[in-house]
């Protein structure tokens, strides 16, 4: 995403990805201010005849009142009242939805920019990284998609494979594991992850990686094998847990959340008196300086605002780290039980 500062409110952005649409769609809020052109119906104000309207590209500045985000044709739909355009067109006051599109430039008012917004800004204009993760086990495949804080079932097939292999049984099972090794390596092809991770239980992800790797061999250096108790999203959500797969998945935003949380989960099973949850308790802890990490979820950032920005304004004073889990996934839902914030503590308070 291009991004510029015309002044302390106001920001101009190009969204250039439909990740980039998905962080804009966290971003802009009820009550900003949008800057774009768009497009208008617009009805002749002398004609004394009912004609059809006219489409005419005009700039408008809109108050927010929602946001949409269609990801099958890449739109954000930004729903609200116009607040400010030509005069000529005598439509102040009334309702316009402006459809931000890929490479579309948009400008984006707040009252005040809060850290939750600056770190979704943060997100979107770094370098991302993707990973394809092919599930494999003795039926069928799985093709998943990585993104930064999303993923996408890609495609899967069937693969009936039985657990004795004979005969005929082996060569269906050749056949079928050559196909969909070849549609994996078209895929891989088309969405070009920097990483290709083949998992699964038993010896078929080998199979398949040896598939992949005889169709590419110029694949090889991005190909990780692991191995899962089984597929679908219960062994994805494995698969990026694996010890030995984190170097890989270090920028890999939901990774890095699930890892956080679930060291989190563990500190609480073993020492619950060296971590804080709930808002009362981590600012009571990072009041004290006690606090040494703050997990804080955007909904609870968004029902408290002022007290947040207060806290993780300490948090800065005190060298205390802070996180925002913005993962649509289930690392996210565990920190929304414990109250959408928790602190790991430096020592020990009453």
């Amino acid at each position: 995403m291009k991004v510029c500062w015309l002044d302390k409110n106001w920001l101009e952005v190009t969204p250039q990805t439909m990740d980039d649409l998905y962080y804009l769609s966290r971003i802009i809020e009820p009550g900003d201010l949008v800057k774009a052109i768009t497009l208008r119906k617009i009805k002749h104000p002398r004609s004394l005849r009912p004609t059809a309207p006219l489409i005419v590209k005009i700039p408008v500045m809109i108050e927010v009142e929602s946001t949409s985000l269609d990801s099958l044709s890449s739109k954000l739909r930004v729903l609200g009242v116009i607040r400010d355009c030509p005069s000529k067109y005598s439509i102040l006051g009334l309702h316009h939805t402006i459809e931000v599109t890929l490479g579309k430039r948009v400008s984006i008012y707040k009252d005040k920019w809060l850290r939750l917004h600056l770190d979704l800004l943060e997100r979107a204009i770094k370098p991302k990284s993707s990973m394809l993760i092919v599930l494999v086990d003795q039926e069928e495949f799985e093709l998943y998609h990585i993104k930064d804080e999303q993923y996408q079932l890609i495609t899967r097939g069937y693969l009936g494979a039985n657990r004795k292999l004979t005969g005929t049984s082996e060569a269906i099972c050749s056949k079928s594991l050559y196909e969909a090794a070849k549609l994996i390596v078209e895929k891989i092809r088309e969405l070009s992850p920097q990483h290709i991770i083949v998992a699964g239980p038993g010896f078929f992800k080998e199979s398949m990686l040896s598939k992949i790797r005889e169709l590419n061999p110029a694949l090889s250096p991005k190909l990780v094998v692991a191995k899962t108790s089984s597929i679908g999203v219960p062994g994805l959500m494995e698969c990026l847990r694996s010890e030995s797969l984190q170097k890989v998945l270090r920028d890999i935003t939901i990774a890095e959340d699930n890892r956080v949380i679930e060291s989190i989960l563990e500190k609480l099973a073993k020492e619950p008196d060296m971590v804080a949850y709930g808002l009362s308790d981590v600012e009571k802890a990072v009041s004290y300086g006690a606090a040494d990490l703050v997990v804080v979820s955007p909904s609870l950032m968004s029902a408290h605002r002022d007290a947040i920005e207060q806290l993780l304004e300490i948090c800065q004073k005190t060298g205390c780290k802070y996180r925002i889990i913005h993962s649509d996934s289930p690392s996210r839902e565990m920190l929304e039980g414990l109250g959408g914030i928790v602190a790991v503590l430096r020592f020990r308070i009453s």
